[in-house]
């Protein structure tokens, strides 16, 4: 398709005329306002300059009034009012000089008044000079002499006729003043007269002189008037005509410019408003064929093709496309009708095709339901078979268990103690194994759940490292642990933590023959306000290929089937690690060489404990202390110096040569004897005692567990002894006694071991004989008188018969005859009894516990019974 026959040209095309005919007319009309607009400002200049010159016209007159009236009377207000007349006839020239439309003849008209103005002004000056001269020389001169020359004539002797002088001299005087009122001509003839007659008489006295100055002063003053009177009569008046009669002639010059600009205005409208129809007859034209365009070639075929799309979209028959042959959009439209047509009857065959898969779907979704429900059902029995399996499980492990613990407190050989020890280790082992089973199919079912309360890190890496350093020491590795120094309590899970801790000590020392391990526990404050909980623990086993860290963290997976066969184990362990870090929003992470061993990490992020007591000595007291070694990079020496470090406590490193030299110098300081299979070859039996003797405080750092070494080189039972694994706390609790610092830690130990002081009758409802025996003989071994019955019926009975025999009930969950919740129920709703109930089961899952306490039951514990965990119940109900 041409460009140029498209619709977007086309209208594009008839817009921009359209455009350039409204942007032409526009152009046309803001010259035509600025034509008027300048017509209207001559008109009104020439206006304002008429206007001007009737102003013109009335100054002059005013002025000339006012000067005449200062000639008859010398008014200073008449002589002010002219000098104001005079500066407003100069504005006004002024400004018809400014003004922006005048023509030549206009201006030279104003110059000319303007020059005549100021000859006016110069003359009217030179008019009030005259006038003031002949006040001044009547005053000054003239009055002077005639009263000097009347004294003269009065003062005479001798001579006749002194009146009729002295009557000359006042007509002559009279005279004056009559000229000085009328400037007549005859008044100065008569003045002329009297002094004649007076010179006459007194033409040979010397008085004569005086009348001849009279005469002289009197000459000056008429020149005076008459000059004066030439300006005001004709000089002035003359000149006020010559500016009225231009005044008069630039305001009848500016009426009659006003007039033609007036006509040439009215023609300058009539063709802009002729040009202006034009433009609106050819706008109307355009804008007519404009549309007729668009109605013709855009909207009526428009309208076409939407009812065609209207009958394809509602897939009815269409016989004919039509503007298939146009090259425009209109074309372009039919084309994709006809697409559109042709694809709507793809789209019926098509149709047909889907209903009948349609109909094949139906069929794979309820086969697929039908998979999916077995899939459900094979979930649930799943969870079922891993909670049955584990209470099964459990309920016998119980006896054994509980039997083991009660073997352990009797007196047996030392060939017996060590079978029950390894009955117990095993026993530990197999619940170990159900727990990860059992932990994997909560976390699996979503039904793990994440505490947060406050814990003691140094007392949970305790329990820990007492359980792993066993383990340790069986496979005579060593095992160390460096722990935080500042920090004590956290808040988090700290029964899923220590879980994720044993989990990777287990397998790392599950996996290394040689070497040992090293647990890591290190703490970072977040931005967030959060405590970065880092765990490492390295060990130097058998190590792992990229490809094995890829699926380590797998469950049942482990690094290969020898591996699985040589030492054993579930392949759940680190799976579970990994299901609970990223419950507790953590990341688990592990760096591996075949043959050289690995390092997992964990990362956690927990909150700030209330309670953040501070384990270090006080600061300022000379705490010094020498470590006795064979080697100073050794890895425990190296710890012992970190945490000795952190308590600002003075360290000198010594060996057994230099150790004689220390004694003899100083028999009364503080050591730390590091004592592994090196220190032990170089060590003496005589080195011991000498230290011993002397009064050395002494404590010994074992690097491993072992208890024969410490027999052999003759350790005695005073001496205070830290074996390796050891938190920082146990650390500072020893580092203490041997400074004989005061904690405060003895009297929590102390406080820690009270013996229980539990009075109260139990009631144990259990089915089991072997479970009855264990728990029985466990109560009894804490002071506590046991009453036994056999399932849930039995107890009711007992209850009903004696309602307040009892302080603790102990009530098994599964039993024959009536459940252990059924007879809660029963004892709650029925008997209106409020005597605690702890629930027993073997079942551990979180839904079990939340049913115990929803059917009425104070507390619950699953079997096997923990010591711990029980004493901990009786504390809290029968303490």
């Amino acid at each position: 398709m041409s460009f140029y026959r498209s619709l977007t040209f086309q209208l594009s095309l008839g817009l921009l005329c359209i455009g350039a005919l409204i942007l032409t007319s526009a152009y046309l009309t803001n010259v035509s306002y600025q034509l008027l607009e300048q017509r209207d400002d001559e008109i009104a200049s020439a206006a304002q300059l008429a206007e001007t010159g009737y102003l013109l016209e009335s100054s002059v007159i005013d002025l000339q009034r006012n000067v005449l009236i200062y000639k008859q009377s010398a008014s200073v207000a008449a002589i002010n009012r002219s000098n104001e007349l005079i500066e407003k006839i100069q504005a006004a020239l002024a400004e018809i000089n400014q003004a922006s439309y005048r023509s030549e003849e206009a201006v030279d008209m104003v110059t000319r008044m303007q020059n005549h103005l100021t000859d006016y002004k110069e003359n009217l000056l030179v008019a009030v000079n005259g006038r003031e001269k002949r006040q001044a020389l009547y005053q000054n001169d003239l009055l002077v002499l005639i009263n000097a020359a009347q004294k003269d004539i009065n003062n005479e002797q001798g001579v006749e006729g002194k009146t009729a002088a002295s009557l000359q001299l006042t007509k002559a005087h009279n005279a004056v003043l009559a000229y000085l009122m009328t400037q007549n001509a005859a008044h100065v003839k008569e003045f002329n007269q009297h002094m004649s007659t007076i010179r006459a008489q007194f033409a040979k006295r010397p008085i004569a002189s005086q009348f001849n100055a009279i005469s002289m002063s009197f000459r000056r003053l008429h020149q005076t008037i008459r000059g004066y009177l030439y300006l005001t009569n004709v000089v002035l008046p003359g000149t006020a005509n010559e500016i009225l009669h231009l005044s008069s002639r630039l305001r009848v010059y500016e009426e009659q410019g006003m007039q033609a600009k007036l006509v040439k205005a009215k023609e300058v409208t009539s063709s802009l408003q002729a040009r202006s129809e034009l433009f609106i007859l050819l706008s109307i034209v355009l804008v007519v064929i404009y549309v007729a365009f668009l109605i013709i070639r855009v909207i009526s075929p428009i309208r076409s093709l939407t009812a065609l799309f209207k009958r394809l979209s509602n897939n009815l028959h269409v016989e004919h496309i039509p503007y298939l042959k146009r090259e425009d959009e209109i074309g372009q439209l039919s084309v994709a009708a006809s697409v559109f047509h042709n694809k709507n009857l793809q789209t019926n065959d098509l149709l047909e095709r889907t209903k009948e898969l349609v109909i094949e779907q139906k069929e794979l979704n309820k086969e697929l339901e039908v998979k999916r429900n077995e899939a459900e059902q094979a979930t649930v029995s799943k969870s079922l078979f891993l909670a049955n399996m584990s209470h099964e499980i459990r309920t016998p492990m119980n006896g054994i268990i509980g039997l083991v613990e009660l073997l352990k407190g009797s007196n047996l050989a030392a060939e017996q103690q060590e079978c029950i020890d390894k009955i117990s280790y095993s026993s530990g082992v197999l619940l170990a194994v159900i727990n990860d089973i059992l932990d994997f199919s909560k976390i699996e079912a979503g039904k793990l759940d994440i505490e947060e309360k406050e814990f003691a890190l140094g007392k949970m890496l305790d329990n820990v490292l007492a359980s792993v350093s066993l383990r340790a020491a069986e496979k005579n590795l060593y095992f160390r642990c460096i722990s935080p120094v500042g920090l004590t309590h956290l808040v988090g899970d700290e029964v899923r933590i220590t879980q994720i801790i044993l989990n990777l000590c287990n397998n790392a020392i599950k996996f290394t023959a040689l070497g040992g391990v090293e647990l890591r526990i290190s703490v970072n404050d977040s931005a967030t306000g959060e405590i970065i909980l880092n765990i490492d623990v390295e060990d130097t086993g058998i190590g792992m290929t990229q490809e094995h860290q890829n699926d380590v963290f797998e469950q049942f997976s482990q690094a290969d089937v020898s591996t699985s066969r040589r030492f054993g184990g579930t392949g759940l362990g680190l799976a579970i690690v990994k299901q609970l870090c990223e419950l507790m929003n953590g990341s688990v992470s592990v760096h591996s060489q075949k043959d050289k061993g690995s390092t997992f990490s964990v990362f956690l992020r927990l909150k700030h404990a209330t309670e953040r007591a501070q384990h270090k000595l006080p600061e300022g007291q000379p705490f010094a202390i020498s470590i006795l070694t064979c080697n100073r990079s050794n890895k425990t020496t190296q710890i012992l110096a970190s945490y000795l470090k952190a308590n600002k406590c003075v360290i000198n490193y010594l060996n057994i040569k230099e150790l004689s030299e220390k004694k003899q110098q100083d028999k009364s300081c503080c050591m730390l004897l590091l004592l592994d299979h090196e220190m032990s070859q170089q060590l003496t039996i005589s080195d011991i005692a000498l230290l011993q003797r002397d009064n050395v405080d002494l404590c010994v750092v074992l690097d491993k567990r072992d208890s024969v070494l410490l027999t052999r080189v003759g350790i005695s039972k005073d001496i205070l002894v830290l074996e390796m694994p050891f938190t920082y706390g146990t650390f500072y609790s020893q580092i203490c006694k041997l400074f004989k610092y005061d904690s405060g830690g003895e009297q929590a130990l102390a406080e820690s071991e009270i013996t229980l002081n539990l009075q109260g009758r139990v009631l144990l409802v259990e089915d089991n004989a072997v479970n009855q025996m264990v728990a029985e003989k466990l109560l009894s071994s804490l002071g506590l008188e046991t009453d036994i019955a056999e399932d849930g019926r039995q107890a009711v009975d007992k209850l009903s018969n004696t309602p307040y025999a009892y302080d603790l009930i102990f009530m098994d969950v599964q039993m024959p005859v009536m459940d252990g919740f059924s007879a809660t129920l029963f004892i709650r709703n029925e008997l209106k009894l409020e005597t605690p109930i702890c629930g027993l089961s073997a079942n551990a899952m979180s839904e079990d516990f939340d049913k115990a306490i929803a059917h009425g039951m104070d507390n619950f514990i699953t079997k096997p019974i923990a010591m711990d965990k029980l004493k901990a119940v009786l504390e809290q109900y029968l303490g």
